[in-house]
C-alpha cells in the first residue's frame, strides 16, 4: 500500500504478477481511509496481480 501512485500504477502496467498493490490519495480522515479500504478488499480472498485504487471523497 502507497501513497506513491505514479510509480506503483506504472509498475502495474510493467509487471502484472505481483502480490497486489493498493495505491491511496492522500487522506489523514483514518477512519474513512480504512473503511474505503475495507469495503474495497472485503470479499476477495487475494489481490494477487490487480492494482486498487483508493481515493479521498470529494468535498
Amino acid at each position: 500500500m502507497t501513497e506513491n501512485r505514479r510509480d506503483f500504477v506504472r509498475l502495474h502496467g510493467q509487471l502484472t504478477a505481483h502480490a497486489g498493490i493498493i495505491v491511496c490519495s492522500k487522506n489523514l480522515d483514518w477512519d474513512n481511509y480504512a473503511a474505503n479500504i475495507h469495503k474495497l478488499l472485503k470479499g476477495k480472498d487475494t489481490i494477487a496481480g490487480e492494482l486498487i485504487r483508493v481515493t479521498r471523497p470529494s468535498l
